[in-house]
């Protein structure tokens, strides 16, 4: 059932695994998506079998820890979730469990024109209350709430590839926000991707 995983479990089933393909690094199609470790197919996205989940008293730690440094990039934006429930993690889509105080319910409407749900949070409440349904991963909308058409906001999400020392990724980071901060002087940023 969701939320019966126990701390420190960070693999899907040995059935989850074998259902894995080539193909599971990308987004599952709707009709592929296969339920697993009492997960419903519609709530997985895409799984992420090989995925390293901290604990959630180790999340509510860090989110103590961060907070107020955090809350700047995350508060008022809808939230795209990693969740890991039953010994499985995945990008979740779809339905929702409960939402527990502190975290908000955004609904919109889809690019496909159905309706949606997004959640989003505003206080350290709202960080704890997405570890108690399972989220281990936050994504923001470069948009807030308050007008989700217009962002205001761009992520650089830099992860080394194989090979690619984690120093690197870091100097890397390091000399983008340089270039990015060079206001009025660089007529244009071309990134390679």
């Amino acid at each position: 059932a969701e939320g019966a995983d126990q701390p420190g479990d960070e693999s899907p089933p040995e059935p989850a695994r074998k259902a894995l393909d080539a193909r599971s690094r990308q987004r599952i199609a709707k009709p592929a998506r296969k339920a697993a470790a009492g997960v419903r197919a519609e709530n997985i996205q895409r799984l992420l079998p090989d995925a390293v989940v901290p604990s959630p008293e180790q999340l509510a730690a860090y989110w103590q820890r961060v907070a107020k440094r955090a809350l700047p990039y995350l508060a008022r934006r809808p939230l795209t979730l990693v969740r890991h429930v039953g010994g499985v993690t995945f990008f979740h889509e779809g339905p929702l469990p409960p939402a527990p105080a502190g975290v908000r319910k955004l609904r919109i409407r889809k690019s496909g024109g159905e309706e949606g749900t997004r959640l989003w949070v505003d206080s350290l409440d709202g960080l704890l209350g997405l570890v108690s349904i399972g989220v281990v991963e936050l994504h923001p909308w470069g948009a807030t709430i308050d007008d989700i058409e217009h962002p205001d906001m761009i992520v650089f999400d830099l992860d080394p590839g194989e090979g690619v020392e984690w120093e690197f990724v870091i100097e890397t980071a390091l000399r983008l926000r340089e270039e990015l901060r060079q206001d009025g002087e660089v007529e244009g940023q071309h990134l390679r991707v």
